[in-house]
């Protein structure tokens, strides 16, 4: 008879005390890096554009809005640029307390391991820089981990309430940063069915299907037959539900009522939210509903060397485009100059749509630009794949990664006047160059090879999953269906070689490790006792 390995039948518990030790290690670290090196970092477009947001409430067309908001309130209390850090270095410590927490308490992993695992996303480059940037990742990194956390309880226990603060977790993250929500999306779909549709047998299904046909037939007179397909009516009369037996309907499997109940929950829930942020942020632009206005600009210029004369619908548009453009189409940094640059591109298409129409809005112009971009898409598949694998060859270089470690810090850009007057009038902070200096800096420069370890990881991952009788599968699976779109949009299209895009990633993808580390040991652990129990069950029915 083969052998199962139950994942508790490995794990030694450890008091629950020794986890607030690795969350004093935690906090320590945290403070006394941000003591040795506590500067202020900016981006020349990103940080400007929520700084104007939080002073004056301008909206942008292009960037998170609610960050912006959210400096806003922080400003409003203390009037410092320093205090902004902080408040990102605590909640970055909190996020790496949550990777913790969740290991130790919901997968039931050894103390040392989740303890150890806060440690290194304690330490960990992308976020210890993140945290001393005028930027939304690392609140989008704490928001990520909440929903993590809850979506991982929800796998342990499925309960209601948990649905409802992951739409809500969600919509702030996305509102946050765009760039979650594929992994929002696949989350309010793959918990309920992971939970409830895979616990349901054949069995049960057949037997209800069997009673269902009878009281089709006029045969069986119990009251609790009912054909749910036909007779909505005796449905709505016969439903009782409550929050802690969620729904149960007389002649359906509780789990498949439960199923059903929990998957209309988690994907409305989630959809009302996701259509409330858009419509907000139409409102507030006085725009069309939408996450960002100009999403189609991204799009376009980042398939810049794909796209041609004859992909716009309308032809003299293409043409008047192309005749004008400026930018070659083909050079490393062309969809870095397209986007941005004069002449290039997006500069160019918006120029020449106000000529053919002066009425003509800004979300029409980013609506065609979308199109145009998904019509390329669709003429050239093959060069759009060409373009993708490009993309992450430059990845996997480490020359390439180093060059945009240093690259992506801005440290040689400078800061312009309008920047020196913001900084300046609002918060007495004068500064024209940012300095290499600092040990955060340092410490993020050589972070190359963890930069290609995390493009490896959801692969690494992935291998795991195939290995037979790995504990906590499920919860794998989850992770790895959250990490794959989210290395995906970070990898396939972005303007350059980008690795701040991982900050996020990185959580995850620490905690990936973590299960699969630990998951690891336990087989490792069981397997080799494994002989000595079946030897003594064989000498036992020997005697």
């Amino acid at each position: 008879m083969p052998v199962v390995l139950e994942p508790t039948e490995a794990i030694v518990k450890r008091p629950a005390p020794l986890l607030w030790v690795f969350f004093f290690i935690i906090s320590a670290i945290k403070l006394s890096l941000y003591i040795v090196d506590p500067g202020v970092k900016l981006v020349l477009g990103d940080s400007g554009s929520y700084l104007a947001t939080a002073i004056s409430g301008w909206v942008p067309p292009d960037r998170s809005y609610t960050y912006g908001l959210f400096l806003g309130l922080l400003l409003h209390f203390w009037h410092s640029l320093n205090f902004v850090v902080v408040v990102q270095v605590a909640l970055s410590a909190m996020s790496a307390m949550l990777l913790s927490w969740v290991l130790y308490r919901v997968l039931n992993a050894p103390v040392f391991t989740a303890g150890i695992c806060g440690i290194v996303c304690a330490l960990e480059p992308l976020q210890l820089l993140s945290e001393r940037y005028i930027l939304s990742e690392a609140i989008s990194t704490f928001f990520f981990a909440v929903v993590i956390c809850l979506a991982l309880g929800y796998l342990t226990k499925p309960r209601l309430r948990y649905l409802l603060l992951i739409a809500v977790s969600a919509t702030l993250l996305v509102s946050f940063r765009v760039y979650f929500l594929p992994a929002m999306l696949i989350t309010s779909v793959f918990l309920p069915v992971a939970s409830h549709f895979g616990t349901i047998s054949w069995q049960e299904l057949k037997a209800w299907r069997g009673r269902q046909k009878l009281g089709m037939a006029g045969v069986a007179r119990e009251r609790d037959i009912i054909d749910l397909a036909f007779s909505a009516k005796l449905i709505a009369g016969r439903l009782r539900f409550n929050w802690r037996h969620d729904l149960d309907v007389p002649g359906l499997p509780p789990k498949v009522s439960r199923f059903a109940l929990h998957l209309v929950v988690a994907v409305v829930s989630l959809q009302v939210a996701l259509f409330a942020l858009r419509v907000w942020y139409g409102y507030e632009n006085h725009a069309p509903a939408a996450y960002i206005e100009e999403d189609g600009f991204f799009l376009l210029a980042d398939l810049s060397p794909i796209v041609d004369e004859s992909d716009f619908r309308n032809r003299e548009l293409g043409h008047r485009v192309f005749s004008n453009l400026r930018v070659p189409q083909h050079e490393k940094l062309s969809r870095l100059w397209n986007r941005w640059a004069g002449g290039g591109l997006i500069d160019v298409l918006t120029t020449e749509i106000k000529k053919m129409n002066p009425s003509v809005q800004l979300w029409d112009e980013n609506k065609i630009a979308k199109r145009t971009a998904i019509r390329a898409v669709l003429r050239h598949p093959l060069k759009a794949a060409q373009l993708v694998t490009d993309n992450v060859r430059e990845y996997f270089s480490i020359a390439e990664l180093r060059r945009a470690l240093i690259v992506n810090e801005f440290v040689d850009v400078a800061i312009t006047p309008n920047y020196q007057q913001l900084l300046s009038q609002n918060f007495g902070w004068k500064i024209r160059y940012q300095g290499r200096s600092g040990l955060v800096r340092e410490w993020h420069q050589r972070c190359a090879y963890w930069c290609f370890y995390l493009l490896l990881c959801p692969a690494i991952g992935t291998l795991a999953l195939l290995i037979p009788a790995l504990p906590r599968k499920q919860y794998l699976l989850y992770c790895l269906l959250c990490a794959w779109p989210l290395w995906c949009v970070s990898t396939f299209l972005p303007e350059e070689v980008a690795p701040r895009y991982f900050t996020g990633l990185a959580w995850l993808l620490i905690l990936v490790t973590g299960l699969i580390v630990q998951g690891l040991v336990e087989l490792w652990r069981f397997r080799s006792k494994a002989p000595q129990s079946v030897t003594a069950q064989q000498s036992a029915i020997t005697v």
